[in-house]
């Protein structure tokens, strides 16, 4: 099995989770020990404009059901310091949100880039499983509901990006990366 094809295992796996996900009650922090799935990107990879509209309902389909559900995801890299440090880093060249299907690139699915939009960490680079997982649990023990009632939106799947400022400069706050305002399914033309 290539890398395509593990990539849309992974990410129809992660459908049917939120899926699941959507029947239980409340805020949920989800821990997905894993080394992630393939960020099948670069120069040598060209999707076609069917392709890019696909993904691109994809990507909005996942951030708003994770904003929808009140679902954080946390991704625990349990290989480690063997990985290349290139590969470990490499989910960050992704994190920007998507405005419009042009944009799109196969790593904007990557399981890391998923965990740190919807608020959680990419923990790469430490074999020190229980000390993540460990990490991530008082991460999550500390949290803030905001709410806002945000403008209409001049078109469908319109992305707004979201960013927390504090006064006190000791102290950070992690949130969306974004939203998608009246989320529908991009039209193929």
């Amino acid at each position: 099995m290539g890398d395509p094809e593990r990539l849309q295992i992974s990410v129809k796996a992660f459908q049917q989770f939120l899926g699941y996900a959507s029947t239980l009650p409340g805020r949920k922090v989800v821990l997905w020990v894993s080394p992630g799935w393939p960020l099948i990107s670069g120069p040598h990879i060209d999707l076609d404009p069917k392709q890019e509209r696909q993904i691109f309902n994809e990507i909005v389909g996942i951030s708003t059901q994770l904003r929808q559900i009140d679902l954080t995801v946390y991704d625990i890299n349990p290989i480690g310091i063997t990985e290349p440090l290139q590969r470990a880093d490499y989910y960050e060249s992704f994190l920007k949100g998507i405005t419009n299907p042009s944009q799109v690139q196969l790593g904007n699915l990557g399981l890391q880039v998923i965990a740190v939009q919807s608020g959680g960490l990419a923990l790469e680079g430490n074999t020190d499983v229980a000390g993540m997982i460990q990490r991530c649990l008082a991460d999550a023990k500390s949290w803030y509901e905001i709410g806002f009632s945000p403008l209409p939106a001049d078109k469908p799947s319109e992305y707004h990006h979201i960013e927390i400022k504090l006064d006190q400069r000791d102290l950070s706050a992690r949130t969306r990366d974004g939203y998608y305002t009246n989320p529908t399914t991009f039209q193929q033309r």
